[in-house]
């Protein structure tokens, strides 16, 4: 197997000892390509987060539209 940008990429994290995390990296970023594996998106934090109301309790949708209950 050639040592390509995603060989060098994933050694660099996950160091130089074979392992299962490691190979499942190698394949991703196989997958993606060197340049955008191990981008991290921003992620929107409270502000983000839509509230309502209703009685007791507060609840908020997350990105996937998701209920997340507050209480009170």
């Amino acid at each position: 197997m050639p040592k390509d940008a995603c060989y060098h990429k994933v050694v660099a994290r996950y160091g130089p000892k074979t392992s299962a995390y490691r190979s499942g990296a190698m394949a991703k970023c196989r997958k993606v390509g060197a340049a955008n594996w191990g981008n991290k998106s921003k992620k929107k934090g409270a502000s983000g987060m839509k509230y309502k109301t209703g009685g007791k309790f507060a609840y908020s949708f997350d990105k996937c539209g998701r209920q997340i209950y507050q209480h009170d």
